[in-house]
């Protein structure tokens, strides 16, 4: 579905402590993405990395991907000063479009558009709110980041 929510991410001060408050509370798989152990973030000219793990809600099958059809998974990556809470992330087309008609209707973009490898891109944009919300495209349209990036994980 585009434009509707994708992922969620949850912020954390401490990815080993999350990892396993969510596994041992509610069962989620927490696993590192092999491959992304970090991912690249950027606001302006700073450039870092932040320890993410991807936090899927659903049982998953021997291929890593979650059993559930339809299921909305997510990662929780190490907070920031810009995004210390809960963020849900929109599917979206084009991500530098949609950040586009964000700044046009008084949103600000937080991390501009930013690849993932070959799985998709991202960005961050405060809304008209000061809402911190993300943006997703796959690089395969119709594969959710969520399942994509258990195909990563260790």
């Amino acid at each position: 579905m585009k434009n509707g929510v994708t992922m969620f991410e949850l912020p954390a001060d401490d990815i080993d402590r999350v990892r396993k408050f969510y596994s041992e509370v509610f069962g989620w798989k927490m696993v590192a993405m092999a491959e992304h152990e970090t991912v690249p973030y950027r606001v302006g000219q700073a450039r870092s990395e932040r320890r993410t793990v991807q936090a899927i809600p659903t049982e998953v099958g021997e291929n890593g991907f979650p059993t559930e059809v339809g299921i909305i998974t997510g990662v929780s990556a190490e907070r920031t000063s810009e995004l210390k809470g809960t963020v849900i992330f929109l599917e979206v087309d084009d991500v530098e479009a949609a950040l586009s008609r964000v700044e046009a209707h008084g949103g600000r973009t937080i991390v501009p558009c930013t690849p993932v490898a070959e799985v998709g891109s991202f960005a961050y944009f405060e809304d008209s709110e000061g809402n911190p919300i993300g943006l997703w495209r796959d690089v395969t349209p119709g594969i959710r980041v969520g399942v994509v990036a258990t195909m990563y994980a260790s």
